[in-house]
């Protein structure tokens, strides 16, 4: 369904920004530098292309005109978000909607897609060690959580193959290391001019409602990089069946 009719059906609109990863992977990070543009709103974690995804499954039908549908009533709901009505792009930083990749590409086309990467140890030790509000019953055993990664690996893997080129891959190690760079890379990604605001994002003033608000609203720092090697002994059963 996805190559015979991508690009033929969904919303024509280029306002979404879609940021997704793993939890933990600089997902926020990613957020928070676009979101300093004058021109972006980040409305954060959204649960509507879960709950399209959820319907779809119940519905058990799928059709170009239940898509376009679909997608309408997203961008609705996405405006409403941004009270200015200002906004040339949007934010939706919800980690889990890599799963969703297909339906986002087909309801929309012309939407902006980030996929955030971090070393998988770090990763998976940054989940670890957050006490998560809700979900993920995954994170809370070190071998359980390595099968999760793979499989993610394993879906991000078909995404690439399936819709090659159709979405930026930003590494957490490379913004912090070369951060300028990095974060020209994703305003040109969505389409905008430069603007110097990117690069101060600990500035802004907007709520950041997600585990890592501690670490957004500081300076960039590289003091995560490689975090897992001070627990190395401890993670052995993680980095095994990681391989």
């Amino acid at each position: 369904f996805i190559k015979e009719y991508s690009g033929r059906v969904g919303y024509k609109s280029d306002l979404p920004v879609f940021i997704c990863g793993m939890p933990r992977s600089g997902t926020t990070l990613t957020e928070q530098i676009v979101s300093s543009h004058p021109d972006v709103f980040g409305a954060g974690e959204l649960t509507y292309i879960g709950d399209i995804a959820s319907y779809l499954s119940n519905r058990g039908e799928v059709s170009p005109e239940i898509i376009k549908e679909l997608a309408e009533t997203y961008l609705e709901k996405l405006k409403a978000r941004d009270k200015t009505g200002k906004a040339k792009r949007i934010t939706d930083k919800m980690p889990g909607n890599c799963m969703n990749l297909g339906l986002i590409v087909m309801a929309f086309p012309d939407a902006k897609i980030i996929h955030c990467r971090r070393d998988p140890i770090d990763t998976c030790l940054s989940c670890y060690q957050q006490n998560f509000s809700t979900g993920h019953y995954w994170s809370y055993d070190l071998e359980e959580m390595a099968d999760y990664y793979k499989e993610y690996e394993k879906m991000m893997a078909y995404w690439r193959e399936v819709l090659p080129g159709r979405f930026l891959e930003i590494d957490y190690e490379e913004t912090v290391n070369n951060f300028e760079e990095q974060a020209r890379k994703l305003i040109d990604h969505i389409g905008l001019e430069w603007n110097d605001a990117c690069l101060e994002p600990h500035k802004q003033k907007r709520s950041v409602l997600t585990a890592s608000r501690s670490q957004v609203t500081q300076p960039i720092y590289k003091t995560s990089v490689e975090k897992w090697r001070k627990y190395e002994k401890e993670l052995q059963p993680l980095i095994s069946k990681l391989g």
